[in-house]
């Protein structure tokens, strides 16, 4: 009688650590990471068509589609309306258009008189790096400046390498300070998350301190050339009234002629000339002259 209890324990006991294992099994998850805005497959990994008469996936335990055995699916969840499909013959699921909030655990069963699951997958959503760029500003001490600027992506990791080796301590700065060197060197900021990596880089010039001065000098010719366009233009202007206010005097004097020429025409052509003239002569002589004819 004892012999035979013990062998019904034994024999349970066997049953259940069968069954735990069939159990870990089922339950043993993946991780997929997803990109918002994209697609994503959560599979059952299961090989063969799923015969099923009911198969359903879950979000955080809120069930969120359904799929009866002539092939109709519903969708539960609002927050998935038109971006769930459901595989009839494997399970899988596609996630059409991620978005951020569709992280989280997902679970498969599949329900009939042999039961499928639960799979879980855990799922992460990303934004995905689109560019880096790195942009450099020179200060008067010739200190420069680095800003890494990245466009898109999500939980990003930022690492600076200095001609290919990196700078260790300067791990997700965005901005970097650097001393240039006697010689140019190639600097990268490198933006990493679990779905790619985008690469920025920039040349560092040997610091060249009257480099600062050089803007200036152009604007100095500027202000000396207006200055002396300005003095030309007077200078020029001033030459030309003077000779304008000339050209008005001689003007004037051979307008007067011109009157004295007219009146002179207009008098009797008949009426004998008459001319003066201032005749020089000793009167003393004269005298004497006139004395011997009288």
């Amino acid at each position: 009688m004892y012999s035979s209890s013990s062998s019904c324990v034994v024999v349970i006991v066997v049953l259940l650590f069968s069954v735990l294992q069939v159990c870990d099994v089922g339950r043993a998850s993946s991780v997929l990471n997803g990109a918002v805005g994209e697609s994503i497959v959560l599979t059952t990994r299961v090989a063969g068509p799923i015969q099923a008469a009911l198969m359903q996936w879950q979000k955080d335990n809120v069930i969120i589609i359904q799929m009866t055995p002539n092939g109709t699916t519903k969708t539960q969840s609002q927050a998935f309306k038109g971006r769930l499909t459901l595989n009839k013959d494997t399970g899988a699921l596609n996630i059409s258009d991620l978005r951020d909030e569709d992280f989280g655990k997902y679970v498969f069963n599949g329900f009939d008189s042999k039961s499928i699951g639960p799979i879980e997958v855990q799922l992460q959503v990303y934004g995905r790096i689109i560019s880096v760029r790195v942009n450099s500003t020179n200060s008067s001490s010739c200190n420069v400046t680095l800003s890494c600027m990245v466009e898109g992506g999500s939980q990003v990791a930022l690492l600076w390498s200095r001609a290919g080796e990196r700078i260790v301590g300067e791990e997700n700065r965005t901005v970097l300070s650097v001393s240039p060197s006697l010689t140019e060197e190639l600097y990268s900021c490198t933006a990493t998350n679990p779905l790619g990596t985008q690469t920025g880089n920039v040349i560092v010039r040997p610091c060249q301190p009257h480099d600062k001065l050089i803007p200036s000098f152009p604007l100095i010719y500027i202000l000396l050339g207006e200055g002396l366009l300005l003095m030309v233009i007077a200078a020029t202007t001033l030459i030309c009234i003077m000779k304008k206010h000339k050209r008005e005097e001689i003007e004037e004097d051979m307008t007067v002629y011109a009157e004295i020429g007219k009146n002179m025409q207009k008098g009797n052509t008949t009426t004998p000339s008459t001319v003066y003239d201032m005749l020089k002569f000793d009167r003393v002589k004269t005298s004497i002259q006139y004395q011997e004819v009288l």
